[in-house]
């Protein structure tokens, strides 16, 4: 009889211990378990360095932040951006697949896929345009006579290529000029005056007709030189657009007021030269819009 309660005290001695054990080792596993939580990366932290990337991209590449005031070229880069950030993003925490983790990263998301149909509706309106252009043969003479006053009220720029229109206003600026320069000046002026109008007419006619003959020879081009010819006349057009803003900013330091169109003094040639950037751009733009392949698909 002694015998057998000492086997159970025994026992039940050897179960405690044991059930004590288990305990222990659950309890750590437990204390274990926010160490492994705590070491999944932050989607929020992600997601404000990704819109600090795009923000500094933004700035450096000049672009803004309204798609509004974004042209097809800038829209483009801003598309590529996105994507670039969203394949980041995805290749950290992969695609949201909570509730939360969706709410986190839907502005991302809703960006992108306005960005994306911005560029295709504007990729159809350049399609459009360009469709629209009157193509510019290298045997054919151009004629670059000025319409008459009646006439010319009638040429509205949606009715003009943009070449057309580009030369228009070439023509229209070099015809105010000389009408100026001729009030100007006496009927007493000699000879040699003259002459040095004639040339400097005759001067600006064969710039005219220079740029009219490079923008026409454009559509002939391949859809890579056409490409270069872009990246060419958004550098140019940045560089004229930058030294503008700091001939107009040091004039304002040093008049107290902004610069009036008559004040360009030497600098009018810089303004004409960023005008034709301008439309040289937007013609290229139309024309790699036409030749290129819609981009449809992330």
């Amino acid at each position: 009889m002694k015998e057998g309660v000492a086997d159970l005290v025994s026992s039940s001695k050897g179960f405690s211990l044991s059930l004590l054990r288990c305990q222990e080792s659950t309890s750590l596993g437990h204390s274990t378990l926010p160490d492994v939580v705590d070491a999944t990366p932050d989607h929020a932290a992600t997601l404000i360095k990704v819109e600090e990337r795009l923000r500094d991209g933004r700035q450096s590449d000049d672009r803004p932040s309204e798609l509004s005031k974004m042209t097809l070229a800038q829209m483009q880069d801003e598309k590529t951006c996105l994507q670039k950030a969203l394949l980041y993003y995805e290749s950290i925490h992969g695609r949201p697949n909570t509730r939360d983790t969706r709410e986190l990263a839907r502005p991302l998301y809703d960006r992108y896929r306005q960005v994306k149909r911005s560029v295709s509706r504007a990729q159809l309106r350049a399609k459009e345009n360009v469709n629209e252009l009157a193509p510019i043969f290298e045997h054919v003479a151009m004629d670059f006579t000025l319409a008459s006053p009646q006439h010319r009220s009638s040429l509205t720029p949606d009715s003009l290529p943009t070449e057309q229109l580009l030369l228009c206003k070439e023509k229209l600026l070099q015809e105010q000029r000389r009408q100026s320069e001729s009030l100007r000046s006496p009927d007493s002026d000699d000879e040699g005056q003259q002459d040095c109008g004639q040339e400097a007419s005759l001067s600006d006619s064969s710039d005219v007709s220079k740029q009219s003959s490079t923008l026409g020879n454009l559509h002939s081009l391949p859809l890579h030189e056409l490409k270069e010819r872009r990246r060419e006349a958004k550098d140019q057009k940045k560089k004229l657009r930058k030294s503008l803003r700091q001939f107009e900013e040091r004039y304002e330091r040093e008049h107290g007021h902004k610069l009036a169109k008559e004040n360009r003094g030497s600098m009018e040639q810089n303004y004409l030269d960023y005008k034709h950037a301008k439309a040289k751009l937007r013609l290229l733009e139309a024309l790699i819009a036409k030749k290129a392949p819609t981009d449809d698909e992330f």
